[in-house]
């Protein structure tokens, strides 16, 4: 007998000889009771009799009594000490099993490895308290360095199975982190199978991703920072419960976060999207952090909406477009490049927007804009037209040193507390020269000999209601 089992006898002796002399004080003391309220009234000897033979039996009662909750107490005490061994037999077989499948994963043979990951994932299936370690096991193994296959057909290269591998791992991980509940009239939800594992945080930072398939993805939490994606990847419909990190990022192919929601702290700083990135209806609850991120090609923020700040500071866009996009925040584009053509057609600003120092190198349309906040455009290039014809700025709007090399429409522009263009230039060679030019109204340009014209004149106060940002 071990040192615990000898502990658990000592305990339980101890346990017995109590309710032993519990037992006996009670019989003794129901005895005495019955005995000292019924003897005293007695006449004849034949009464007492009867007297000692009710108290007797009142003893047998509550002996009997004891008798029963004692055996409730000990049926008890049996089925907790057996929950209690089943309990550490589970945990024991478990921890073999991890310890197994983790060893398996260790192995040099990609078989093996493969029969780890699937050990890994029944175990996480069966025992739910362990799902979020055998996630990070996973991770971990995804962020170890990996090197692609050569162009070769070999089954038996190390690099092809170890992609194999990879892949799987992957696999594992979208099938039990991609929600697919279905919602239902009442906005509740209830569960297509009971593949999903809940509240999960993920860690791929600086891993290699090669299936980008994460449509429905629910983490609590992901950090994806210098995670580099190697193809076409879709967040369609996934949902980030708290802060999710793409800081770094490298997306080769199509990035795609259609309907993506972002419920807590939202950073791409630095991110690099070589091929087309699709943010349409997007939801930035917390805001979002865009600081030098580069989109090589086109991207799009169409109605999508940002509950706090937006930060773009020193992007570089190409070909852009943040049509019906709804900023409740400050949004800050200081220093910005845009490439190419940019949309922010019926956008809504409703707290301060900064395009300070930003360049556009292609056509800017502002088209039908709403600016409730104070506008900065100081010191921006327009290196093409740009439009703000329908904007509406409830604030004051600064386009202090900006400089116009093409077209300039504030047709039908209106201005609650003016708009100021002091130090702003427009280059006279654009096409049409600045006639074709339509300025808020008050101010004018005049015609310098370095080729730039010069705005000049007041901005009058017009009386605007801007609606509100919905």
């Amino acid at each position: 007998m071990g040192l615990a089992g000898t502990q658990r006898w000592r305990i339980a002796q101890r346990i017995r000889w109590w309710w032993v002399v519990f037992a006996t004080v009670a019989v003794l003391v129901a005895v005495g009771i019955t005995l000292g309220l019924l003897l005293p009234h007695t006449t004849s000897k034949q009464q007492q009799i009867e007297v000692v033979r009710t108290a007797l039996a009142a003893g047998a009662g509550v002996g009997a009594a004891i008798t029963v909750l004692l055996a409730f107490r000990r049926q008890q005490h049996h089925e907790e000490a057996t929950e209690r061994i089943d309990h550490d037999a589970s945990e024991r077989r478990i921890t073999e099993l991890y310890t197994k499948a983790v060893e398996q994963l260790g192995s040099d043979k990609a078989p093996v490895r493969l029969g780890g990951l699937y050990a890994l994932e029944r175990l996480g299936q069966s025992a739910a308290a362990h799902r979020q370690t055998i996630v990070d096991v996973i991770c971990a193994y995804l962020r170890m360095p990996y090197s692609a296959p050569a162009d070769s057909d070999d089954p038996n290269d190390e690099r092809r199975q170890e992609l194999q591998v990879r892949k799987t791992a992957e696999r594992i991980l979208k099938l039990h982190l991609c929600d697919s509940r279905l919602p239902i009239d009442d906005g509740e939800t209830i569960a297509a199978d009971d593949a999903f594992w809940e509240d999960i945080r993920v860690d791929l930072s600086h891993a290699t991703v090669l299936t980008g398939a994460f449509s429905k993805f629910h983490p609590s939490e992901a950090d994806f920072a210098y995670a580099a994606f190697t193809s076409d990847t879709s967040f369609e419909d996934a949902v980030f419960t708290r802060k999710a990190s793409f800081d770094g990022a490298s997306f080769t192919g199509k990035a795609e976060f259609f309907r993506t929601a972002f419920k807590g702290q939202t950073t791409f700083d630095g991110a690099v999207f070589t091929g087309i990135a699709i943010f349409l209806r997007a939801t930035f609850s917390l805001g979002v952090s865009f600081k030098e991120a580069t989109f090589a090609s086109k991207v799009a923020f169409d109605q999508a909406r940002v509950g706090r700040e937006a930060w773009f500071d020193h992007a570089t866009l190409a070909r852009c477009s943040f049509e019906n996009t709804t900023f409740f925040d400050r949004a800050r584009f200081e220093k910005a490049t845009f490439t190419d053509l940019t949309w922010f057609r019926k956008v809504k600003f409703a707290g301060e927007v900064s395009f300070y120092d930003a360049g556009f190198e292609g056509a800017a349309d502002f088209t039908d804009a709403r600016f409730k906040g104070k506008a900065h455009f100081d010191k921006v290039m327009f290196g093409g037209r740009s439009s703000f014809y329908l904007s509406q700025f409830a604030s004051a709007a600064v386009f202090t040193d900006a400089r116009f090399k093409g077209n300039a429409i504030f047709h039908s522009a209106r201005f609650a507390e003016g708009a100021s263009l002091n130090d702003a230039k427009a280059l006279m060679a654009m096409p049409g020269g600045t006639a074709a030019c339509r300025w808020p109204s008050g101010w004018e340009v005049q015609p310098a000999a370095d080729g730039w014209a010069t705005c000049t004149g007041p901005a009058p106060v017009a009386s605007a209601q801007v609606p509100d940002a919905e």
